[in-house]
């Protein structure tokens, strides 16, 4: 298992810091193609590059097949000083079926933090992460979060696949907006290890009962 050390602490690091306060943003509307004309600012994270789905599996106590409900909004933390540390998106997800270990509560809905979000006519993702969109079905290898009913996706692109398509991840020739990648399931810089991941995802999950 490799690790990158970079600049930017990603969701998963800052929830581990001593959080003051919550802050929820509602986004006018859910559909992605009305951000299509969004610039796109991609930010690096320290996170472990996990090499194969053994290593996602071990990371992940929950593993399920979800569709987006069209419900998200924005989430802030933040210190006792009132400084923002960290953004994500904070997505509704109707659970299709639980493949690994057990969810908090009986309802059909779950609340999953995703590492990119819009905002200010920008969108920004943690190292190449594209948010989940209307009319697919994803699998998601989870842990939860402490103190809280909602998830942190595993490995943050590494740990959601696109069951919808069996389309591997391809280098973007150009990001400026968000239209340029609003197709892609995955635009940052590990292109061989997602699709690596996918293929073994896909391999196992897709049809299984």
């Amino acid at each position: 298992m490799g690790k990158k050390r970079l600049i930017l602490g990603s969701s998963i690091i800052v929830f581990g810091l001593g959080l003051f306060c919550i802050v929820y943003f509602s986004l006018v509307n859910n559909d992605n193609n009305e951000y299509l004309n969004y610039k796109v600012s991609s930010a690096e994270a320290d996170y472990d590059i996990l090499d194969g789905i053994n290593a996602l599996e071990e990371k992940a106590p929950i593993v399920v097949k979800v569709k987006y409900t069209g419900k998200r909004t924005i989430k802030e933390w933040k210190d006792t000083s009132g400084q923002v540390l960290e953004k994500s998106s904070e997505t509704t997800l109707k659970v299709s079926e639980v493949l690994k270990g057990s969810l908090n509560s009986d309802s059909p809905n779950i609340t999953v933090y995703e590492p990119a979000h819009f905002e200010n006519n920008t969108f920004v993702s943690i190292e190449g992460y594209n948010l989940m969109q209307n009319g697919k079905e994803y699998i998601l290898f989870l842990r939860p979060m402490p103190d809280d009913e909602a998830y942190i996706i595993v490995g943050m692109y590494q740990g959601k696949y696109d069951l919808s398509s069996s389309e591997l991840a391809t280098s973007a020739k150009s990001v400026n907006k968000y239209e340029d990648i609003i197709d892609k399931e995955y635009f940052g810089d590990n292109i061989e290890g997602f699709n690596k991941l996918k293929t073994q995802v896909l391999k196992k999950y897709k049809n299984n009962k």
